[in-house]
């Protein structure tokens, strides 16, 4: 009996050193995991952080690939009427730039000089039309300058033009 009580302990034993270790196989595979899946983690962020840093997208409209080829045309002041439902008149005073591409450097400047009075023309007869509810607002302006765009642009055969720039607008 006394053997029997030995061999059972033993056992017991046995079955307590196996179940200790077993449970620390499993920390220590839980630890490794955490460690490897934290490295690619922050890897991760530094690999995409890195490929955003050094070949981010282009904030540079797709109508102007080559800032190099960009050019500013700055038109005389505008000075017109607009409609008005009262009898008191309203007066808008312009400033305009003209803004565009140009890879053959100068021919679309060389276009604009020559149309000028053309363009300016076009400019009073279209504004003249105009009440001042047309032009209130960022709305408003957005739509007069496209509007203005698209004269440029039937002036000069194409699109050339890009967008009209405001450096000053007046109205009284």
């Amino acid at each position: 009996m006394a053997e029997d009580q030995e061999n059972a302990e033993k056992k017991r034993n046995d079955d307590i050193e196996d179940t200790g270790l077993e449970t620390e196989k499993p920390k220590k595979f839980k630890k490794i995991l955490g460690i490897v899946f934290g490295v690619l983690f922050f890897g991760g962020i530094l690999a995409g952080g890195s490929w955003y840093y050094f070949f981010k997208p282009s904030t540079v409209p797709e109508n102007v690939k080559d800032l190099r080829y960009l050019y500013h045309y700055e038109l005389p002041e505008i000075l017109v009427n607009l409609r008005s439902k009262a009898h008191h008149p309203r007066f808008l005073k312009l400033q305009i730039i003209i803004e565009g591409y140009d890879p053959k450097r100068g021919e679309h400047i060389k276009a604009l000089k020559k149309f000028e009075p053309r363009i300016i023309d076009q400019f009073q007869s279209f504004l003249r039309d105009l009440f001042l509810e047309d032009i209130e607002g960022a709305q408003g302006i957005q739509r007069l300058r496209e509007q203005m765009t698209k004269r440029v642009n039937t002036i000069l055969h194409g699109p050339q033009v890009s967008n009209i720039l405001f450096s000053e607008m007046l109205v009284q």
